[in-house]
């Protein structure tokens, strides 16, 4: 069994089940989701079947009354019982009931073959075929209809345990649908039926190796099992249902390149690995990372530790696309790249680098900043400035340094970077990766401020950074229009800047656009179409960028409608391009 909970609790239960002198019910307790309906299928049946018992599961969600009750019994009885020594008992017992059970006489017409005659209720079928064998197992008791007639339900339970000797075990969940009352037993009722109450609480330990235990890889240096279990851990998630969801992720996780690529450190992989499967456990849980709001109201907003690790923890959520597009099918047609984003994931947030591991030790002192000693961050501060004065940074790590170096600074710890040399070292950063500029500008500010100084700090490094990821960006298209073995580039370019829509796109001059149109091939120019049309639907425009997009627009429709160059089905394909552009043209004016 390998379960220590599943096995303890299946000794009591057969303890229970193998006591013939004394009549009464049990009950397993379980929050809801913990895995007891998964227990009782999966490890309980299989258990009573070894032992010569048939295990009867019942479900109570809306059930009124005694009739109902004895309806789903029987129901379950005559499809257990239907094959074997117990055929022709069957057969005979279907005959008698059917004809007063409507909802169930078209099945078992179906399955048996019978006429219906005579005028007898299921309880027919649950005395005739009910016996020691069985153990009756009452799910979702909490779920029962709210207009349940209690006293006809619990009382037939309770003939079928004192008056038959049959036994019972009632699963009975704690905290039930969120907004939904708890529904459990009425006093009177558990006092009188059950004799014990078993709770139901599995060890991350044990739930965790329950399901996902196959995914251990030899290949790679990241045990993907260890990597679940804190992340399990780290959210306190002993949801079954949120699991089992998880589990189709790492299914698709586990394909990954990236596990078994030598080049990639395994310490830095396995904390990536933990933060992507600490978002999935949210996002399965109902609870994804969402952007934090500052509280309204006048006056200063001040640097909070609380929204500044929402917005720590949104931004790097945000960096791993794949979740999203996995559990959000109202996406559409979004590609699912795990690899991809694991790889970029590791490249901005644990590269091998000494700034990625001062920035780590750092972020993580913030979450007990209060009991911090000066001796723990002296170290710290002495490593953060000598990884900004040579640039060892990467984009993605600028927006922390400033921020963790500046609030050192206020705090007067000494040997860190002036403000001027900071932005200095910032912007050399910025210019060695335009494409990290303009992940740096893109980053999803919760406008969380972080002190007047620090905000003029970063305001002004997210204009350096558009001056520089413009010009990247243009020159990059530029070459490749130079070079027709790189003519496929701006498709590439194109697709990177998708993320922005259509204000992306933008970046791009239209003169340089339609120069890169003209250089490709008929698939090229047609995919070049595509994206541009599709740039307007893929994010909303800010009122800000209108009058920029429909400039922009205009421009490169004309520099089309203008532009002779090309074979008779190159003009045509210019055409339909133009027709696009009017079509987006059309829908600014619209909402002017």
């Amino acid at each position: 069994m390998g379960n220590s909970v599943d096995q303890w609790l299946c000794d009591k239960i057969l303890e229970y089940v193998n006591d013939d002198k004394h009549k009464y019910a049990i009950a397993i307790k379980g929050a809801w989701g913990s895995g007891k309906t998964r227990f009782v299928n999966s490890v309980l049946a299989p258990i009573l079947k070894d032992k010569n018992k048939r295990l009867v599961r019942v479900s109570m969600f809306g059930i009124e009354n005694a009739d109902e009750l004895y309806q789903r019994i029987g129901a379950v009885l005559l499809r257990i019982e239907g094959d074997g020594e117990n055929e022709g008992k069957v057969t005979k017992v279907g005959r008698r009931v059917v004809g007063n059970v409507p909802n169930f006489a078209e099945a078992a017409m179906s399955f048996f073959g019978i006429s219906v005659q005579l005028d007898v209720g299921m309880k027919f079928a649950v005395d005739v075929l009910a016996s020691a064998k069985h153990v009756l197992v009452f799910d979702d008791v909490e779920r029962r209809s709210n207009a349940a007639d209690d006293l006809s339900l619990f009382g037939a339970v309770n003939e079928l345990v004192e008056g038959r000797g049959l036994k019972a075990i009632f699963v009975i969940g704690e905290g039930s649908l969120v907004g939904e009352a708890e529904r459990l037993f009425d006093y009177d009722i558990r006092e009188k039926l059950i004799w014990r109450t078993y709770e139901y609480r599995q060890s991350v330990d044990s739930l965790v190796d329950s399901m996902f235990a196959e995914f251990r890889q030899s290949s790679s240096c990241v045990d993907i099992v260890e990597c679940v279990r804190v992340a399990v851990e780290r959210r306190r998630c002993v949801n079954v249902r949120a699991l089992l969801k998880a589990r189709l992720f790492v299914c698709e996780l586990v394909k990954a390149s990236v596990l078994s690529d030598p080049s990639v450190y395994c310490a830095s992989l396995r904390f990536a690995l933990i933060d992507m499967l600490e978002f999935v456990l949210m996002v399965c849980q109902g609870e994804g990372p969402e952007k934090p709001v500052f509280p309204e109201g006048n006056g200063n907003r001040k640097f909070s530790v609380e929204l500044w690790q929402a917005e720590q923890e949104y931004a790097r959520y945000l960096e791993l696309p794949c979740i999203d597009a996995f559990f959000c099918s109202s996406k559409g047609d979004v590609e699912v790249d795990v690899d991809g984003d694991v790889r970029a994931y590791l490249e901005k947030r644990y590269p091998n680098s000494d700034a990625a591991q001062v920035i780590q030790e750092l972020t993580s002192m913030m979450s007990y900043w209060p009991a911090v000693s000066d001796d723990m961050v002296v170290p710290l501060a002495v490593c953060l400035a000598t990884v900004i004065r040579e640039r060892s940074l990467s984009c993605a790590l600028i927006r922390d340094a400033v921020t963790f170096n500046m609030q050192l600074l206020n705090f007067g710890f000494q040997n860190l970077v002036a403000k001027e040399e900071l932005v200095e070292a910032c912007v050399d950063v910025l210019e060695r990766d335009h494409w990290g500029a303009f992940e740096f500008v893109r980053y999803h500010d919760t406008r969380l401020s972080r002190g007047a100084e620090i905000e003029s700090i970063l305001d002004n490094l997210k204009d350096r950074a558009i001056e520089i990821y413009s010009k990247g960006i243009a020159r990059e298209v530029a070459a490749s229009i130079c070079d027709v073995s790189q003519s496929k580039t701006v498709i590439d370019v194109l697709n990177r800047l998708l993320v922005s829509g259509l204000q992306g796109i933008i970046l791009i001059p239209p003169h340089l656009l339609l120069q890169a149109f003209d250089n490709l091939g008929p698939e090229g120019q047609e995919e070049v179409r595509h994206l541009v049309y599709k740039s307007d639907s893929h994010i909303g425009v800010g009122e800000e960028d209108k009058v920029l997009c429909y400039q922009w627009l205009s421009d490169l429709r004309q520099l089309l409608l203008d532009d002779s160059s090309g074979d008779c089905l190159a003009m045509v394909r210019k055409r339909y391009f133009v027709q696009n552009i009017e079509e987006m043209i059309d829908r600014y004016v619209a909402t002017e």
